[in-house]
């Protein structure tokens, strides 16, 4: 048994199975019902305007959207924000322009450490390795 205190209410309660606790995962529930009634009656609705109508916090349908609770290959507008940019996207945590930021400052900063690593050590003797065969076939 885990205890930890619900990030929402602060209560304690077991996290095995939940992130949340057993009132707060109630009351999720409901907002989730809320929004899927809504999208349900007005398919081409997008996430702010189904945030507005249902009173549910875009950052909390976007979680719904990224559990998979939300289909949207029903609601093609119904995107969420990038979490770098806040450009709207269907998938993933980030947009492809941010992906590909973070892949080239990651290429940046690891292209140092990697040519670190290939050269060989200054003042070192090159290493030469024999085999038990090149030792038996050396007198001959």
């Amino acid at each position: 048994m885990a205890l930890s205190n619900c990030p929402r209410c602060g209560k304690l309660f077991d996290n095995t199975f939940k992130d949340i606790c057993q009132q707060c995962t109630s009351e999720e529930e409901k907002l989730y019902q809320k929004v899927r009634q809504y999208i349900k009656e007005n398919r081409d609705c997008t996430i702010y305007e189904c945030s507005d109508a249902t009173e549910v916090p875009v950052k909390t349908i976007a979680r719904f959207i990224k559990q998979g609770r939300i289909n949207l290959k029903n609601n093609p507008n119904m995107m969420y924000p990038c979490e770098a940019c806040g450009a709207p996207i269907a998938a993933g945590r980030f947009c492809n322009t941010c992906t590909n930021n973070l892949k080239q400052g990651f290429k940046e900063e690891v292209k140092p450490v990697r040519e670190e690593i290939q050269q060989p050590p200054k003042g070192e003797k090159k290493r030469v390795s024999y085999n038990f065969v090149d030792f038996k076939n050396r007198d001959k």
